[in-house]
């Protein structure tokens, strides 16, 4: 988002209960809230952001492939572009299916590799998606050497819905997946299926990291990290203790925050029961850290899905009145929330904000949350993913 997020707390702190144990403020519409920020890029939705150490901005178009812009020549005051062209990805297109997760590789100034997680047209049926990763090399902006890392299940063919998902590298150098449960009952418990899981793996083939808590385990997948999940839209690592926390949602109620340990059970099915249910927590598996709810709705209730999709963190100092917390992308309420941890483990939320209106998809920020140093000369800025493009 082309704003600094300190003109933006003034305008809308809304306190959201955890759990049931507070109130909030009333909201418009959510369906009318658009962007605060100034549009940088167009694009259909654009789902997933990530950033080259070169000043490039990444992103996936969900019915096209990648795209980028330079951020360093980038000028507010010209006509908006829609990105150059990194490579063209016929995917198979679904209700949550198509051009999804992105990740630039920490070693890209060597290697120039870029990763996206995409469901292809299954070759054996018209009736399906093939999720796999795919790995491409940069030569001069444009995507070659294009190589299948991971290849996952087939989508349900009645419908493509809970494919995740977004990929990231860990600080441990491995490629993390979220990966939904396809609408494929009993897969997010079954430890022999990648499907309803994290994946961990090695970048250069796919292949298990060795430390992983199943790899020694001959009935499950040894690529599995976390299991027990219904729908995971994305996940990120905090910058200070490394823990990883991730979002998942619900089937119309009880949409989580995960904090997500290796070798842990989150409990889907019996984690998120619908519709109506007294209590989100305590029904099965890792009970969530927080819940997410529409404005003035219990998480219980059904329905109250907030749809908690993309999510990044910030760091203390780097941006005003804020703290080191995850920004989590709503996508029914267009809301960014801030949420901060605290307790020895990490498992507390001591404070808990909308800083933002508009998002749709996603929420990132530029490394380290460095200004842009083009003509554009915004200091720390948010990146919001929109139907119609990048705020």
């Amino acid at each position: 988002m082309s704003v600094k997020i300190a003109p933006l707390l003034p305008l809308l702190v809304l306190l959201i209960a955890c759990g049931g144990s507070g109130t909030s403020e009333p909201t418009a519409d959510p369906t009318q809230v658009v962007p605060a920020g100034q549009l940088i890029v167009n694009g259909v939705e654009p789902i997933a952001i990530d950033f080259a150490p070169d000043g490039r901005l990444f992103f996936t178009l969900r019915f096209a492939g990648i795209r980028w812009i330079d951020l360093t020549t980038w000028n507010p005051d010209a006509v908006t572009t829609d990105g150059e062209l990194f490579v063209e990805i016929e995917p198979f297109v679904g209700i949550e299916c198509g051009v999804l997760g992105i990740a630039v590789d920490p070693e890209f100034e060597a290697n120039g590799f870029v990763y996206v997680y995409v469901t292809e047209i299954d070759p054996s049926t018209d009736e399906s998606g093939l999720p796999r990763v795919l790995r491409f090399t940069d030569v001069d902006g444009v995507a070659t050497d294009r190589t299948v890392i991971l290849e996952l299940p087939p989508t349900n063919p009645d419908t493509c819905v809970h494919v995740g998902g977004n990929i990231h590298f860990g600080p441990d150098g491995y490629l993390y997946l979220s990966v939904g449960n396809m609408e494929r009952p009993g897969t997010a418990s079954d430890l022999s299926s990648p499907l309803g899981k994290i994946l961990r793996f090695d970048k250069a083939d796919g292949s298990p990291a060795p430390d992983n808590p199943f790899v020694d385990d001959p009935d499950a997948d040894p690529r599995v990290f976390a299991y027990g999940l219904r729908n995971p839209w994305d996940f990120a690592f905090h910058p200070d203790t490394g823990r990883l926390y991730g979002p998942d949602n619900g089937p119309g109620n009880c949409d989580e925050l995960n904090l997500l340990i290796a070798g842990t059970d989150y409990g889907w099915p019996e984690a998120m029961p619908a519709p109506d249910t007294e209590t989100c927590l305590g029904l099965g598996g890792a009970d969530p850290i927080y819940l997410f709810s529409l404005p003035d709705t219990e998480p219980e209730v059904f329905p109250s899905n907030a749809v908690p999709a993309g999510v990044a963190f910030v760091r203390e100092g780097v941006y005003p009145q804020l703290g080191t917390g995850l920004l989590v992308c709503e996508f029914n309420t267009r809301f960014v929330r801030y949420l901060e941890f605290g307790g020895e483990a990490g498992d507390e939320i001591v404070r808990d904000e909308v800083v933002a209106k508009g998002c749709r998809f996603n929420v990132d920020v530029d490394q380290d949350g460095a200004a842009l140093s083009g003509p554009g000369q915004r200091e720390n800025p948010i990146y919001i993913s929109f139907d119609n493009g990048i705020y």
